[in-house]
């Protein structure tokens, strides 16, 4: 089935860009942003972006839906992500990918596509010229899209990780040729960092933790993120910028994806803080 996407546009830009972040996790790479009034877009059918509700009478979080669980969409990050849109209409040239090039830092290695919104929104053509304005500063991209379903978006295979969360949504994704990016619950994850060499039964997998955290589900073999592995361990704090398993996961034959655990201002994501405060 081929997929229209009605609401991509050449007229004018999907993403906004930032040549450098405060982010621990990811580290100070450049980093792009969807446009907010492309949110919809890109991320309606996503099953942590909720529904709409406009109703008065119900309690709504600060993004206006109800059932609300994506971490970039509630909280600091979105309030982050409102006040950029604001400045961005003031002085647009200064979101540019070329402007995010210009000041990021020389140690930058990789640039994130994105920290809120999905590619699903944005034009294919400004899509590929972010990819190879990119590579051509000698950086590497970091992708993610939730839409990995659609016909539209199978010319970002092998570049960018399907986010998923679910074993059957990872099988599906698997199979059909794409690296994953799969959410896996707290317990589970600080259980396999805990656990060493064992290996424990929860959360619909087997999750193995050796040198480096692996989980095992049906969909294959997954790699834990690092910088979540080190955030529990209290080494040095390992960011996406020292990392880089994302992309590079993308050349691996024995590994399907990287394992993330919940996180952000929800309840599953509340209990990724509890389980770091248990390892202190």
């Amino acid at each position: 089935m081929t997929h229209t996407v009605k609401y991509w546009t050449t007229d004018k830009p999907g993403l906004l860009w930032r040549g450098q972040t405060s982010n621990p996790k990811t580290g100070n790479i450049p980093t792009a942003y969807v446009k907010e009034e492309l949110y919809d877009a890109g991320c309606k059918g996503c099953p942590h972006y909720g529904q709409a509700d406009n109703r008065p009478e119900h309690k709504r979080n600060r993004s206006g839906r109800r059932g609300m669980t994506c971490y970039a969409h509630r909280g600091r990050m979105r309030q982050a992500a409102a006040a950029l849109n604001r400045r961005a209409r003031e002085q647009p040239h200064q979101y540019t990918i070329d402007a995010a090039m210009a000041t990021r830092l020389a140690s930058a290695r990789y640039a994130r596509l994105t920290a809120i919104g999905d590619l699903a929104a944005v034009h294919p053509d400004e899509v590929e010229n972010a990819l190879a304005t990119i590579r051509a500063h000698g950086l590497t991209p970091i992708a993610y899209t939730a839409r990995w379903a659609l016909t539209a978006m199978q010319y970002l295979r092998g570049v960018a990780l399907a986010s998923v969360t679910t074993p059957g949504s990872a099988e599906r994704a698997a199979k059909r040729g794409w690296k994953v990016a799969r959410t896996v619950s707290a317990e589970v994850f600080g259980q396999a960092v805990a656990a060493a060499d064992s290996i424990v039964h929860a959360d619909g997998g087997l999750v193995s933790a050796r040198v480096n955290v692996t989980v095992q589900t049906s969909a294959g073999l997954l790699i834990a993120c690092p910088a979540q592995v080190s955030e529990l361990r209290g080494a040095p704090r390992v960011s996406c910028n020292d990392c880089g398993l994302c992309p590079a996961v993308q050349g691996m034959t024995t590994r399907v994806g990287i394992a993330f655990a919940e996180h952000g201002p929800t309840p599953t994501g509340r209990l990724w803080a509890a389980v770091k405060k248990a390892w202190r």
